[in-house]
């Protein structure tokens, strides 16, 4: 580093360096000074304690002792309603037939109902998503086993299934449906196979692929 007087370059020494600084700010010029140049990050030795001193020191004197409030978190955006529309598209999306939860409410029941069933369903669906809240009857579920082959005497051979509340089961694909659509909308290129924009998988995309398997079932056992 060099200071022109004149037109003419004069070396600095750290001690220079300092005496410039010392009427601009103080300890930045000793934190410069006895700063170590490294020609590669990677290379570096381990942190010194040490070595920090100064920069702790710093970090304390020039400590600002004015309070700052906190600033207010921004208030959360009002979710949209929850159309009438949505429900039917949800109510059509349930299979024919499905065993109710505890609340005894079948699917069947929700596709015959009319507008204004369809209606009262999306007030009442847009004043849960709005408070963040919902129904503690949907938070119980009955429980069911289902033979799945072999001897019927052996609990292995069961599959234990939650059945859940179908109004609960609409709302959560009212929900789903939202989120695929904004994913759908949003989401990179290079998502392929998780858009419906681009099914075909990222092989044609000229894109790597990478696939995960885990035994969930297995792995519990252990």
């Amino acid at each position: 580093m060099c200071y022109v007087i004149i037109g003419i370059p004069i070396p600095l020494s750290l001690v220079a360096i300092l005496m410039i600084d010392l009427g601009t700010d103080l300890w930045p010029a000793i934190a410069l000074a006895y700063e170590v140049p490294e020609s590669d990050i990677m290379q570096r030795p381990p942190r010194n304690p040490e070595y920090d001193r100064l920069v702790n020191i710093r970090s304390i004197l020039i400590r600002s002792t004015t309070f700052v409030p906190k600033r207010p978190s921004p208030t959360e955006e009002k979710p949209p309603s929850i159309l009438v529309s949505e429900v039917r598209i949800a109510i059509q999306s349930l299979k024919k037939g499905t065993v109710p939860g505890p609340d005894g409410i079948t699917a069947d029941l929700l596709r015959v109902g009319g507008y204004t069933m369809h209606k009262l369903l999306a007030d009442h669906f847009t004043s849960y998503l709005e408070a963040g809240i919902i129904p503690d009857q949907w938070k119980s579920s009955k429980t069911v086993l289902i033979f799945k082959k072999g001897d019927k005497e052996d609990i292995e051979n069961y599959l234990p299934i939650a059945l859940l509340s179908i109004p609960y089961k609409l709302f959560t694909k009212i929900i789903l449906n939202r989120l695929e659509t904004t994913l759908d909308e949003h989401q990179p290129i290079e998502q392929a196979g998780h858009n419906e924009r681009s099914p075909e998988a990222s092989g044609p995309q000229r894109q790597k692929t990478n696939s995960l398997y885990i035994d969930f079932k297995k792995k519990i056992a252990e």
